[in-house]
C-alpha cells in the first residue's frame, strides 16, 4: 500500500509518498496565511480543500489505498504510558482516568486521541490538540 506523508510548516504544506518499492516523491505548496498559521490550521475546510486538491494532483492511486501519515511538530503531542492494575475490570475508563490526570494543562475535549495496549497491563496514549 502506497504511503502518503503530510507536514505542514511554516505555511508549507508537504505531500511526500513512498510506493510499494520504496519509491519517494515529493511536491509542496505554499498556503495562505489566511487559512494558516505557521503550523496552526485557521480556516480547516479550506485547508482540507487544498490538501484534497494537493492529493487529487499528485497521487493517481485511489486514496482510499493510501495509508495517511501526518508529521506534526513535538510541542503539540501529548504522549504518556498507562499502567493499570490487573484487577481492573474496565481498562477504557481507566485509561482515559489516568491520562486526564497525566495530562497538564489540557483536557481530553481539547484533543483528538488515541491508546492502544501495547503489554499486559500497559497503555500508550497520544493526543494531538484539535487545532493542530
Amino acid at each position: 500500500m502506497q504511503e502518503l506523508i503530510i507536514s505542514l510548516n511554516s505555511n508549507i504544506l508537504k505531500l511526500s509518498t513512498i510506493d510499494n518499492e520504496g519509491k519517494f516523491t515529493g511536491t509542496s505548496q505554499e498556503i495562505d496565511s489566511a487559512v494558516v498559521d505557521d503550523t496552526l490550521i485557521k480556516d480547516i475546510e479550506a485547508f482540507s480543500n487544498q490538501l484534497d486538491s494537493l492529493i487529487s494532483q499528485n497521487i493517481s492511486t485511489s486514496k482510499n489505498k493510501l495509508n495517511l501519515n501526518f508529521i506534526v511538530e513535538p510541542q503539540n503531542i501529548y504522549t504518556r504510558f498507562i499502567t493499570l492494575p490487573k484487577t481492573e475490570d474496565n481498562f477504557e475508563e481507566a485509561v482515559l482516568k489516568q491520562a486526564k490526570e497525566k495530562l497538564d494543562n489540557v483536557t481530553l475535549e481539547e484533543l483528538y486521541f488515541s491508546y492502544r495496549k501495547i503489554a499486559p497491563f500497559l497503555y500508550q496514549f497520544v493526543g494531538i490538540k484539535k487545532e493542530y
